[in-house]
């Protein structure tokens, strides 16, 4: 009789602290996944920084070397959507948008510069809405921005090994973007 009382204080103890690490778990992850979160929104915006960086960084070097020159580009966009907007009120424009329930660290409703590239977070609903535009209307002038050698918008998400290319045709200069 004694041996069967222990057998079942074993199990019993078994279930308790299974029951308590649960507990435990539970109360980590609800504490633990926001925060775990909010990194991951910082993470994207600034991976994604550093890629508007980079474009910009391209871009400019392949147009001050003159027609004909072209350089490879990795881009990746991990989430939210990079446009390339050579069409909306005359401006030539990439931008990335991405919406996230956390706010990865800018100001609300305050455009700030760095370098070339203007950063935007504003809040839309329950969620942040943040932009990184790089206007090169200025930069660019006469010449005309395209993606794969037309004036349209293109929507780019995901990877992609691009081709940034300083073309001249019959219309004039133009910054040409196009898929490898």
């Amino acid at each position: 009789m004694v041996k069967m009382r222990k057998k079942g204080q074993i199990w019993v103890s078994a279930a308790l602290y299974i029951a308590l690490g649960i507990i435990v778990i539970t109360v980590v992850l609800s504490a633990g996944l926001p925060l775990i979160n909010k990194i991951q929104a910082k993470n994207t915006f600034l991976q994604t920084k550093k890629v508007m960086f980079n474009l910009d960084e391209t871009i400019k070097g392949v147009m001050l070397e003159g027609a004909g020159s072209k350089r490879p580009v990795f881009v990746e966009i991990k989430e939210g959507e990079l446009i390339i907007d050579p069409i909306t009120n005359n401006k030539k424009r990439i931008i990335w948008t991405f919406l996230s329930k956390y706010n990865p660290g800018i100001e609300e409703n305050i455009e700030i510069k760095e370098g070339n590239i203007k950063l935007f977070n504003q809040l839309k609903g329950s969620e942040y809405e943040i932009t990184l535009t790089l206007d090169l209307t200025d930069f660019l002038g006469n010449a005309d921005l395209k993606y794969d050698n037309e004036m349209s918008k293109k929507v780019i998400m995901g990877s992609y090994n691009l081709a940034i290319e300083h073309r001249h045709d019959e219309t004039g200069q133009y910054l040409n973007i196009r898929e490898i």
